[in-house]
């Protein structure tokens, strides 16, 4: 039998950090963070340059989450 407790919990943070990062990235639109929103307003490629910050965003974010996630529980077993 195949046990899945690793896996699940992998994804269940990575799931966190993608949204937390995709949260953060339209925060910066949505406030207009450093004009970030208006630079995007006047870009010829809207969607690309919004896609391109989002993924970028979840991407660490989910990796940060991961890695915490980890080195959290390792903490946990030395105990």
């Amino acid at each position: 039998m195949i046990d899945w407790r690793l896996t699940e919990f992998l994804l269940t943070h990575a799931l966190i950090g993608i949204v937390a990062g995709a949260a953060t990235s339209f925060a910066l639109i949505w406030y207009n963070i450093a004009g970030l929103g208006d630079l995007i307003a006047r870009s010829d490629m809207k969607v690309i340059a919004v896609v391109l910050l989002v993924f970028g965003f979840a991407l660490t974010f989910g990796q940060a989450s991961i890695a915490t996630a980890v080195l959290f529980k390792a903490e946990e077993r030395d105990e």
